[in-house]
């Protein structure tokens, strides 16, 4: 049996270092579309709640804060046109050098990340697309 990577079952939409106080994007995407996979699971340092994770396509752009700034991030939204946002923490790469490589984003809600005045502006859609 051969080892595969993980299945890109949805698509997202990537927003390059968008500024969280000017509140959800009203732009178009800088990446539209892009294959991606939606996890949740306890894989976070040790913390006692669930991570989310979109796993992507190895090298896709997308960066985490570490290269951003603290009011400018990356954004996911996942699936795509759903209005969900996540805000890229940690971009790793998996299985690098073989033919299963993918990329990782941990993720947390967008809402989490902006300031208490604006944090109202990204909250989920309801009922959840």
């Amino acid at each position: 049996m051969s080892i595969t990577g993980p299945t890109l079952n949805l698509v997202c939409n990537i927003f390059k270092q968008h500024d969280l106080s000017t509140g959800p994007p009203t732009a178009v995407p800088t990446y539209p579309n892009v294959a991606c996979n939606l996890q949740f699971g306890k894989k976070t340092h040790g913390q006692t709640f669930g991570g989310h994770y979109i796993l992507l396509p190895k090298g896709t752009d997308v960066q985490d804060r570490t290269n951003t700034t603290p009011q400018t991030v990356d954004l996911i939204e996942c699936p795509s046109g759903s209005q969900r946002f996540y805000v890229v923490v940690e971009v790793d790469d998996v299985s690098k050098g073989f033919p299963t490589e993918y990329r990782t984003a941990e993720c947390e809600h967008a809402h989490e990340s902006a300031d208490a005045s604006y944090e109202s502006a990204w909250l989920w859609p309801t009922p959840y697309p």
